[in-house]
């Protein structure tokens, strides 16, 4: 699966449109444009939905998307009752009377499908999915020097973009782990961070809706790993407990 940066740089040179271009219609920076499409940061749910529709391509492809694509799908409808209202009064009145009570109708049945699966107080309330979600900025990296790393030998500088992609509840980690397979097959290097690691790495233990961050890490090629997996732990504000993890393939050159 393509990751969201290499989505958006296909899609964008598909269409035929520069990034400046795109900045313009997004009232962005190209700058900013450029750092979505090299994975450095992610835009917000509400920037991902214009981007969809300037560029005419659903980006909500990342599980955990469909419930904020299907919003926006509705705010759209909306937003084309009250253009045609505007147009055609009678003809718009009554398509806003139908609208409406389908949200009423809707609104009810959400309702009353929470009420009937309610769980009994000392439990958790069920969440459908993880609110965090681990995204490989790169699928694959080859070995380089990176002095900004403090590396002096060439080393694979592997990035994952961690992100709460909810937009009511909030997820606090309470570790992160770090795997790292080797190519003869031999027993993985594995080590653990604990609230002292994660906060410097991410700013905070606590992601609220929307907040994300990136985990960046180097590793020396003559090491002879093969890829590296992040895995983090923790709890969500509805009580559940939740582990995602996220990989990256290191990439030797051919010799």
């Amino acid at each position: 699966m393509q990751t969201f940066a290499q989505q958006l740089h296909a899609i964008r040179r598909e269409r035929h449109i520069t990034q400046e271009q795109l900045a313009q219609e997004l009232n962005v920076s190209r700058t900013t444009v450029s750092r979505w499409e090299s994975g450095k940061t992610l835009p917000d749910i509400e920037t991902i939905k214009r981007l969809s529709q300037v560029l005419s391509y659903n980006f909500f492809t990342v599980e955990g998307f469909a419930e904020e694509h299907q919003k926006a799908e509705v705010a759209e409808e909306q937003q084309l009752v009250k253009a045609e209202d505007s147009i055609e009064p009678e003809k718009g009145r009554k398509k806003l009377v139908i609208a409406l009570a389908v949200i009423v109708l809707a609104v009810i049945f959400i309702m009353t499908g929470i009420s009937l699966n309610r769980a009994p107080k000392d439990e958790p309330k069920a969440a459908s999915v993880c609110p965090l979600a681990i995204f490989a900025v790169n699928e694959s990296v080859t070995p380089i020097v990176d002095e900004n790393l403090g590396t002096s030998a060439p080393s694979f500088v592997y990035q994952f973009s961690v992100q709460n992609i909810t937009t009511d509840i909030t997820f606090t980690i309470n570790k992160a782990a770090i795997e790292l397979q080797y190519l003869d097959g031999s027993a993985p290097f594995y080590g653990e961070y604990g609230a002292q690691q994660i906060v410097p790495a991410f700013g905070t233990t606590e992601f609220t809706p929307g907040y994300g961050s990136l985990w960046v890490g180097a590793e020396i090629a003559a090491k002879k790993y093969s890829g590296v997996t992040l895995t983090i732990e923790g709890i969500d504000s509805l009580g559940n407990e939740h582990s995602v993890s996220g990989y990256v393939a290191f990439d030797y050159p051919e010799e």
